[in-house]
């Protein structure tokens, strides 16, 4: 289902009837120019607001976003220094700052008055440059009014993996969609008590390694803020679902049976498209884009 306004295309995908994942399922979004939105920067710093839920600690969470980032920050093809910049009380999910920010709400209310479901798990929004694709800011919200996480090291059921959310929140922050392997990372779908996101798959480092092995690292980026777009990769909407349908990103109502979607993403760009997954460059001499 596509819903697009001048400002906004909403993409959705139905996980429904997948045997098997084709090869190469990744996906990868692109600009409206054809570039992959990647990061330039050979360091990312990231902080995390102090005004937790009562279930989560500072420590925990920090271990849980330390782990996260380093999950796609040290593959080998294109290792990125991700630093923790410490707890920041009133930080905020603005895309303009350059402050890479994980944001708790707290009040239903302020959630949906953002335009979020109210089955969402979490949003990223990522901010680039048009006509390079270079992103230059992204932060994670994280829906604490209607859903409850574990910090925990071992799987705690009936409720959700704090981990497993902000690693895949962090690969649509790295660039990467959803993708149709059901066992990866990027996949939409998870339950409460699921771990196993935690852990990327050969899916998630394929699509990581083909978005950034073509560069290198990074010239200074321009002066000025340029072209710079904000857009949304999200832990998006379920919405309103036929019994036994399953839809992106989303929290389930209740009970195992309910399928948590990780996914539903879409950009918030005047000029962002997505797109499938696009084949990498031959390799080369190295050069920052």
């Amino acid at each position: 289902m596509r819903l697009r306004t001048s400002r906004t295309a909403l993409l959705a995908w139905l996980a429904l009837g997948l045997a098997s994942p084709p090869a190469g399922a990744w996906v990868a979004y692109v600009t409206s120019e054809g570039e992959t939105l990647h990061w330039l920067a050979t360091t990312i710093y990231y902080a995390a607001a102090t005004d937790l839920p009562e279930e989560l600690t500072r420590s925990g969470v920090q271990r849980a976003l330390d782990d996260s980032y380093a999950a796609w920050s040290t593959l080998p093809c294109y290792p990125i220094e991700a630093v923790f910049d410490g707890f920041e009380d009133g930080l905020t999910a603005s895309q303009t700052d350059g402050t890479n920010a994980l944001v708790w709400i707290h009040e239903e209310g302020a959630w949906l008055a953002a335009g979020f479901g109210v089955t969402e798990l979490a949003r990223t929004a990522v901010t680039h440059r048009v006509s390079t694709g270079e992103i230059v800011d992204a932060d994670i919200q994280v829906n604490v009014a209607g859903f409850t996480y574990s910090e925990a090291l071992t799987c705690a059921p009936d409720v959700y993996d704090l981990q497993s959310t902000l690693t895949h929140e962090i690969g649509h922050l790295f660039g990467l969609d959803h993708t149709t392997d059901g066992d990866a990372t990027m996949a939409r779908l998870t339950d409460p008590g699921v771990c196993t996101k935690r852990t990327l798959s050969r899916d998630d480092v394929d699509g990581y390694c083909a978005i950034y092995t073509p560069y290198a690292p990074a010239d200074p980026p321009p002066e000025g803020d340029g072209d710079v777009a904000a857009g949304d990769a999200t832990i998006g909407d379920a919405g309103p679902t036929r019994p036994g349908s399953r839809e992106s990103c989303a929290g389930g109502g209740g009970g195992g049976a309910a399928a948590l979607a990780l996914g539903l993403a879409w950009l918030l760009s005047r000029s962002a498209r997505r797109a499938r997954r696009r084949r990498p460059r031959a390799p080369g001499p190295a050069r920052a884009r």
